[in-house]
């Protein structure tokens, strides 16, 4: 136990309007994937099969006449920054020493296994090394495998709420909605009082970034774009005005897959790029499946299916 709220637990909605051809995550039929899936496995969850049917029950989002929902009622989201600090403690309990304010400029085969070298000139030397560097990725490994990587800026919206705030909190779960077969809305209940607005997103696949170098402000121009586009005809209860913004960066590989392998020139190195804008809700599952197999125990999930030669 932490003693800390880590998880609410309000479910998590998808709405598409093509069922038998969805697409999110990088998925086919995603949504007929997770209503087989819940079937199969007994996940509680509710399937919504008219549009009006989401409308009485959920009538914040203006779902158009063909559209079909199907609410997974153990879902919920996170609280990103409690739950990191809690996974470091939790490292250090464990024997870890962290590192902070250093950057790793490179890492070369050594007596010891390997010899990470940090931009202050400090060595650390190991016998293997784990590589999770998220948007970072592509620049630790050879040029032949970066072209699998592309890291994208994406902006996340805090816009106001005009109209009917109650829909937004009481019994409002977490929603991924395929608006069109190009773009996926995003976004999550109130989270403290109606005036701090509601954090909604759009997937952006375009505009290949640098993340040590990445514009981290959101325009005006890109402010009316989310909101005529993603958030007017979606969600009548928000107005126009962006109380808040940030970016972030996703690591995308084709199919928007994990990647996790050997690195391919350094036998003791293992990297982890689970990541395409999916693998926060991932990373505790797969660190200890790293962990294991990082200290010669058979992991308690195959990680096979996430090497590169599935995507090569």
């Amino acid at each position: 136990m932490t003693g800390q709220t880590l998880f609410v637990q309000c479910g998590c909605l998808t709405i598409t309007g093509h069922p038998n051809k969805s697409m999110v995550h990088g998925v086919n039929t995603f949504f007929d994937n997770i209503v087989v899936s819940a079937e199969r496995y007994n996940i509680p969850h509710e399937v919504f099969r008219s549009a009006d049917a989401l409308r009485s029950r959920f009538p914040q989002f203006a779902v158009n006449g063909t559209e079909v929902g199907f609410l997974d009622k153990g879902g919920g989201y996170l609280f990103l920054e409690a739950c990191i600090r809690t996974q470091l403690r939790s490292a250090e309990n464990c024997g870890a020493e962290l590192k902070f304010g250093e950057k790793v400029v490179t890492f070369n085969p050594s007596a010891f296994g390997v010899t990470v070298t940090t931009d202050s000139g400090q060595r650390y030397d190991a016998e293997k090394l784990l590589l999770a560097v998220g948007a970072w990725m592509p620049g630790f490994l050879p040029a032949r495998l970066r072209r699998y990587f592309s890291v994208t800026r994406q902006f996340l919206h805090w816009f106001e709420i005009q109209t009917n705030p109650e829909r937004f909190s009481k019994d409002c779960p977490v929603f991924i909605w395929e608006v069109d077969r190009k773009s996926i809305l995003y976004g999550f209940p109130l989270v403290g009082e109606p005036g701090a607005g509601l954090k909604v997103a759009n997937e952006e696949g375009e505009g290949i970034v640098d993340p040590d170098s990445v514009d981290r402000v959101v325009s005006d121009a890109d402010k009316v774009k989310m909101y005529e586009t993603y958030v007017r005809p979606f969600l009548p209860d928000l107005g126009p005005r962006s109380i808040k913004t940030a970016v972030c960066l996703y690591t995308n590989a084709p199919g928007a897959r994990f990647v996790i392998d050997k690195h391919p020139e350094h036998e003791r190195v293992t990297f982890a790029s689970p990541c395409s804008g999916h693998g926060f809700k991932h990373s505790a599952a797969i660190g200890e499946a790293l962990a294991d197999q990082l200290r010669n125990r058979p992991p308690k999930i195959d990680l096979s299916p996430f090497n590169l030669r599935h995507i090569s």
